[in-house]
């Protein structure tokens, strides 16, 4: 059954939950009339023949008698698993948030809704229950499979995880357009772009960021976080929405909105979920607009001692025994933003020492 939105799927989650698979694969495919009788028999034959040729699906891909999505439409059939069109499925920006970007791409997965305590997911391959575990355990809850083509859920994820934070900003189609004051100003603080703006910053901060790099490009802007001193591309954005973006962080930071031709560094203090995070802002113009970095302290985060780190009781003494001879240097080798915010060996030492 092919469904279209929420209220379906929940629908027939509820009707076909506890359903299990009646009949075989060759009879569906011989249904839809992606096989015939006589290669299905011929297929069967050379499984009899040779136990070792795999299963009939693998077989008639290695034939080139069927596609891979035309395979994985009839094992969901089989399954009794639900196939979505996500280009008509109505998504809910907030369900999106259980699953990273960079998940659901590398996982080619699209988080769709909750039912039952269940995140629904759409999957090229629904059969992938390892992938299930490892999405439950991202996602903090179980996780269930619905069917959609992988084409499809690429085209979702493109068009509608930039919405959990672009949802509609204001666009400037100019390439270096001359706003005034009054402009700029309505830019930033209108509603999606205020939006966009938190969202990035508690998104960061959730994914344990050091760093938010917004780097305008030729044609668009690149969003990235710096992540366990790595660098990450996370999504791009229109290079028409950079004016309100970079005019709105301008705001929070108590910098000159009206200044767009000399290098800003401003301050911003944000609570999250009870944490206190100082944000530090750098905007540097470039040929291409300005970019941004926002460095991220969580000034809310406990400082751990060692043991907390993961020192035994054994290498803790022995290493601060090493830390307080009068000789020698000592050499602690951290990532770019890690010795700023806790928790790190670096800091955990200085405080142990200090104790």
């Amino acid at each position: 059954m092919l469904v279209t939105d929420k209220a379906q799927l929940a629908s027939y989650l509820k009707r076909h939950g506890s359903e299990l698979p009646e009949q075989r694969l060759g009879e569906i495919l011989l249904q839809h009339k992606l096989i015939t009788s006589k290669q299905l028999d011929a297929v069967l034959t050379l499984q009899h023949e040779t136990p070792e040729s795999g299963r009939l699906g693998t077989i008639l891909l290695s034939m080139g008698i069927i596609q891979p999505a035309q395979l994985q439409q009839a094992i969901a059939e089989q399954l009794n698993v639900a196939e979505v069109d996500l280009d008509t499925f109505d998504f809910d920006l907030d369900q999106l948030r259980s699953l990273p970007e960079q998940v659901a791409r590398e996982c080619k997965v699209m988080p769709l809704m909750e039912h039952n305590d269940f995140l629904i997911v759409a999957c090229a391959d629904p059969t992938q229950h390892e992938l299930l575990h490892l999405l439950s355990f991202i996602a903090g809850k179980p996780v269930e499979a619905v069917y959609a083509d992988a084409r499809s859920i690429e085209r979702a994820i493109n068009e509608h995880y930039g919405s959990v934070t672009v949802e509609t900003l204001p666009e400037d189609e100019k390439d270096d357009p001359a706003l005034s004051l009054e402009q700029i100003k309505a830019l930033a603080e209108h509603k999606p772009t205020v939006r966009f703006v938190d969202n990035l910053v508690e998104d960061a901060i959730n994914r344990r960021a050091s760093d938010i790099h917004l780097r305008p490009g030729e044609k668009d802007v690149v969003v990235q976080l710096r992540i366990d001193g790595l660098l990450q591309d996370v999504r791009h954005i229109k290079r028409s929405t950079l004016p309100a973006i970079v005019s709105r962080i301008k705001i929070i930071g108590g910098m000159n909105i009206a200044e767009r031709r000399l290098p800003q560094d401003g301050r911003y203090m944000v609570k999250i979920a009870g944490r206190t995070v100082d944000l530090r802002l750098s905007i540097m113009p470039t040929v291409h607009g300005e970019s941004v970095v926002m460095r991220i302290l969580d000034t809310g985060q406990s400082l751990r001692s060692l043991e907390q780190l993961g020192f035994s009781d054994t290498d803790a003494a022995r290493f601060l025994e090493m830390v307080n001879l009068n000789q020698d240097s000592r050499w602690s080798p951290v990532p770019p933003g890690a010795a700023r915010a806790p928790p790190c060996t670096l800091r955990s030492t200085i405080s142990a020492r200090a104790a």
